[in-house]
């Protein structure tokens, strides 16, 4: 049986992969015990001794590493910590338990160009982009040195039950306070939570490597999201606010990745894994998060 590690086990993708790997001997990596779901491990991956201490023992072939942070947490050193420092201590621990495989969930922010695939070059445009970006590299050296192999999966924006959806949107629009920054008439390309942790983990159970692609099969402007999920809701459409003052409030990173149109291709995915999307566009999935969340 198949033995998996799985940082940011307790986040909106990992709680997701954990019960969709039901049937693996699945080992969750937790800094809060009493969130975990299932046999877990606990340890900050910026703790490289803690992780190291409690990772002891272990017999792991396929790590996923989804800890990370986002771009609306505007503290630069900490961003640092836990995706640079965090990745060279996941790393290390892969080599000391001689891991088969290594599944690091990246962003599409590590791109500049409107319509991506994975063969766009990369050209971070922000500095959270360009730390993710770091951290990425940090991984492939290793995977040279130690020997294992290494899979990206590219993450469109990612929608769930909890986290940004829910907190940035769901819960502002129900109180009137969310505003959309600029015009909205920006593209971004959306992936229900379902559909990423499916993808992350046919990827990793088919020893899958190199770059996919992991979003809707079509793009969606912002603005109609917003207004889709308002009218699911039942409350008003939000109205709009200038992008420097959006900038003050969300922090310029993060404006500037989610302004910035995003077309992307998700036909490798397909192709190679036979991939098919459980929410194939935004409307379908937003009704099922908000069926689930009443």
């Amino acid at each position: 049986m198949e033995n998996i590690l799985i940082t940011g086990a307790n986040g909106l993708i990992g709680s997701t992969l954990v019960r969709l790997l039901d049937g693996y001997n699945v080992t969750s990596l937790v800094r809060d015990p009493k969130k975990a779901l299932n046999k877990h491990i606990v340890a900050d991956i910026r703790d490289k001794d803690a992780l190291l201490e409690a990772s002891k023992g272990l017999i792991i072939d396929t790590i996923y590493h989804l800890a990370a942070i986002n771009p609306l947490v505007k503290d630069k050193k900490l961003q640092k910590s836990v995706n640079i420092d965090g990745m060279r201590n996941v790393v290390e621990m892969a080599r000391r338990l001689d891991i088969t495989n290594f599944i690091y969930a990246q962003g599409m922010g590590v791109f500049a160009d409107e319509m991506i695939d994975e063969d766009t070059p990369r050209k971070p445009y922000t500095e959270f982009a360009k730390i993710r970006l770091e951290a990425e590299h940090i991984l492939l050296e290793a995977s040279k040195d130690y020997g294992f192999n290494v899979c990206i999966p590219i993450l469109g924006d990612v929608y769930g039950h909890k986290g940004w959806f829910m907190d940035m949107i769901v819960k502002r629009l129900r109180n009137n306070t969310f505003k959309i920054p600029g015009s909205g008439e920006y593209y971004r390309s959306f992936i229900h939570v379902y559909d990423a942790a499916n993808a992350l983990k046919l990827l990793g159970v088919n020893k899958k490597t190199g770059y996919y692609i992991v979003c809707d099969d079509q793009p969606a402007k912002f603005i109609d999201f917003v207004y889709y999920t308002a009218d699911r809701l039942g409350v008003k459409r939000p109205g709009k606010v200038p992008a420097f003052l959006a900038k003050v409030a969300i922090g310029s990173d993060m404006l500037k990745l989610l302004t910035r149109s995003v077309k992307a291709s998700n036909a490798k995915l397909k192709n190679d894994l036979n991939f098919t999307l459980r929410f194939p566009e935004y409307k379908v999935g937003i009704d099922d998060i908000l069926k689930s969340s009443v």
